[in-house]
């Protein structure tokens, strides 16, 4: 059940109550939850072109390079990434580099029972310790990955194999203002279909208005 808040429509409102500009606003879903939000939003998400250099990967920003320090992405214990648009080249040689990440995987692990798996537009693996799911989708990169890093305990096999099952199953595409009629979690341009209420979500998007770069908006849903 996607639920509804307006409280940051009425301070958007009052925060131009003095200024000459025309908002218009749209209905935006961010986890659970639905938000009527302005029209003119850019949204704070992983840079393309650092995106396969480690070190650099994680911070999310804003297109010009702004840190949205606020931000954070993770579902259903998931560290997740999303990127920004990539063109066709780069969509190419991160796709090349990533299968081959995978790949590498089961080749330097050959003491754990590793399983890839790839697809047209997604692969990923899962294994005894660990699972990612990778989407390749709309000029996107949507990576779910999880471990005993993130989770903070001990799993097992069949436990990473489900949980990349799920994600499988249930994720699709969404654009912004794009608002499934089902149950399930909104990620950035992104939805996990699901009715668990009790999946864990640690989820801040960061929003700014293109018009005025100097609003930062940002919503919070965490049920860890």
């Amino acid at each position: 059940m996607i639920r509804r808040v307006i409280l940051l429509t009425a301070l958007l409102g009052s925060c131009f109550a003095t200024q000459a500009v025309e908002l218009n606003y749209k209905t935006e879903c961010i986890g659970s939850y639905t938000v009527d939000l302005p029209d003119n939003l850019e949204v704070a998400l992983y840079p393309t072109k650092q995106y396969l250099e480690p070190k650099s990967r994680y911070p999310i920003y804003f297109a010009d390079g702004k840190w949205a320090i606020l931000s954070t992405f993770n579902y259903n214990d998931n560290k997740l990434s999303i990127t920004a648009n990539l063109d066709h080249s780069n969509l190419i040689e991160a796709k090349k580099q990533l299968s081959n990440s995978i790949q590498n995987i089961k080749i330097k692990n050959p003491n754990h029972l590793v399983e890839p798996w790839e697809k047209t537009d997604s692969f990923g693996f899962y294994s005894t310790e660990a699972s990612r799911v990778i989407f390749i989708k709309k000029n996107r990169i949507y990576s779910f990955r999880t471990s005993e890093r993130y989770q903070g305990e001990k799993r097992n096999y069949d436990f990473y194999k489900q949980n990349t099952e799920a994600i499988i199953n249930g994720f699709s595409t969404r654009e912004l203002f794009e608002v499934p009629q089902t149950a399930g979690k909104c990620i950035p341009y992104g939805f996990v279909a699901g009715n668990d209420p009790t999946t864990p979500l640690n989820l801040t998007v960061s929003f700014r208005l293109n018009d005025h770069p100097d609003i930062v908006i940002s919503f919070s849903e965490n049920t860890r």
